[in-house]
């Protein structure tokens, strides 16, 4: 039998839209803004619409990369 091993934290892998509003210090509106425009992307399943933590981490890691590019 072949086993395959992942190792998962215990943080989720999708997070709704008001929990991902809740860990970036945003607004809903804002969140909505930023995932219309291409900076923040989203996985659908069915009607829900989930951020996927990697994407939150990556558009942080990006917005830091830019404060850094103008300091």
């Amino acid at each position: 039998m072949l086993e395959t091993h992942h190792q998962f934290s215990s943080e989720k892998l999708l997070i709704p839209r008001n929990e991902a509003a809740r860990t970036l210090s945003i607004s809903l509106g804002k969140l909505e803004d930023l995932i219309r425009s291409g900076q923040l992307d989203i996985v659908r399943i069915g009607r829900r619409v989930l951020v996927p933590h990697e994407a939150i981490r990556r558009f942080l890691g990006e917005m830091q990369s830019r404060h850094c590019a103008r300091v």
